[in-house]
């Protein structure tokens, strides 16, 4: 009669126990992919919805009778979201590795300011200034 392991589980060749799987890289991958998928795809239909109902919610504000200053707005929106990126900056630096991280670190500089920043503010600015 062959010598039997003590725990009749277990396989003394493999190391595995009955009904334990090798692990699958290829399909934690794809796991891994399809739930990076669905978590971008999530937070895009939110950030449409929440523009949407900002949008619609604008478009009810800006009347003679209730808020007649679009330009009034838009200077709001601005403000609210510079200090909400800054508030966010603070309490998860991480989520901005241009500024924080050593190695993707991004000078701040006035040709920065002037060629990146400054126009995509421009044209964003008269853009909601314009729409409403």
């Amino acid at each position: 009669m062959p010598d039997l392991p003590e725990n009749p589980t277990s396989s003394a060749s493999s190391g595995l126990s009955v009904g334990q799987r090798l692990p699958d890289s290829g399909s934690s991958q794809l796991a891994g992919s399809i739930s990076s998928v669905l978590v971008v795809g999530c937070l895009g239909l939110v950030y449409i919805g929440t523009s949407t109902a900002l949008i619609a919610y604008n478009k009810y504000l800006i009347n003679a009778d209730r808020f007649p200053f679009s330009v009034t707005l838009v200077l709001i929106h601005a403000v609210f979201s510079s200090c909400l990126s800054a508030v966010v900056f603070l309490l998860k630096p991480s989520l901005f590795p241009s500024l924080t991280d050593p190695e993707r670190k991004v000078d701040v500089d006035r040709g920065l300011i002037l060629k990146g920043a400054l126009p995509i503010a421009f044209f964003f600015a008269g853009q909601l200034v314009l729409s409403n």
